[in-house]
């Protein structure tokens, strides 16, 4: 049973809603965790595999304080 972080599974609730809105192609940054990364990555190439709309573009990983003040820079 995988553990998905309150991150990973709001960018993909996220991304949902941004291919549904979608007209012209949306890029999606997506950054945190480095141990969810492998997860991440494969959400994302299945969802890019299924729409042209949307381009995830998955970050190095950032580190606990870097995560915490990643939202309130808008990183």
């Amino acid at each position: 049973m995988y553990r998905f972080g309150l991150g990973v599974v709001a960018a993909f609730a996220v991304l949902g809603v941004i291919t549904a809105r979608a007209s012209a192609p949306t890029l999606l940054k997506v950054d945190g965790s480095p141990g969810a990364m492998p997860l991440v990555a494969a959400l994302a190439a299945a969802h890019e595999a299924k729409t042209s709309t949307v381009r995830v573009e998955i970050g190095k990983g950032m580190g606990t304080r870097e995560r915490i003040e990643a939202p309130m820079a808008r990183r």
